[in-house]
């Protein structure tokens, strides 16, 4: 069972009786998020921008407990973890133009554990596009901690290299790649890759925009 809960930054858009009602906005596109993490919802806002330039973009966040705990481990893992916060996220903001939901996890590739970010996708039509970030190697030591303890990447990072949050701060890759790259790019990667099929809707969905 998941938990909605949209951020108080937001909740005065909403009737205090209803989740689901309708907004009162003039937003071009609305677009409700499975996150209240700045660095995924950076990265969202992002990707939308670049392929509708022309629209306003408003992102409504959402904290979203999944059912596959704090760390997704497998690609099935990862993208249950982000289906369902697209779903929620749709289902808590009635009116929305897009949902989306992210899941970073690890998966095995040969003898390495790679991290990726997952994103899914839904439209008003509950018309759905997935899309991965490129992948990149976390260090055996990392794995093991995981593995043994049952807790998050995060929380082994932090210990390690001293940060607070990093998940929330660029993210693992941003220690890796020496601050070349951050988490919000890999989640721009992730849903530039998901919005493809509504760039090229006839293609994908056999119909016109």
């Amino acid at each position: 069972m998941s938990l909605i809960v949209v951020s108080n930054k937001y909740k005065h858009i909403f009737s205090s009786s209803t989740l689901g009602k309708a907004l009162d906005g003039d937003s071009d596109l609305l677009i409700a998020v499975g996150t209240t993490n700045p660095t995924k919802i950076a990265g969202i806002e992002r990707a939308f921008k670049t392929f509708f330039p022309s629209e306003k973009v408003e992102l409504i966040p959402c904290k979203v407990q999944t059912s596959i705990g704090a760390q997704p481990i497998g690609l099935d893992s990862i993208f249950i973890g982000a289906m369902q916060r697209a779903i929620y996220a749709k289902n808590s903001i009635r009116n929305c133009d897009f949902s989306v939901g992210v899941e970073a996890g690890i998966f095995m590739l040969g003898e390495s554990w790679i991290d990726v970010q997952v994103a899914v996708i839904i439209d008003s039509r509950s018309r759905v596009g997935i899309g991965m970030s490129s992948g990149f190697p976390i260090p055996r030591k990392f794995v093991e901690e995981i593995l043994r303890g049952g807790i998050e990447l995060d929380v082994v990072v932090d210990k390690y290299f001293g940060t607070r949050d990093i998940g929330s701060h660029g993210g693992v890759i941003k220690l890796l790649t020496r601050d070349v790259v951050k988490r919000e790019d890999l989640v721009y990667q992730a849903v530039i890759n998901a919005l493809i099929p509504w760039i090229n809707e006839k293609l994908y969905f056999g119909s016109e925009k």
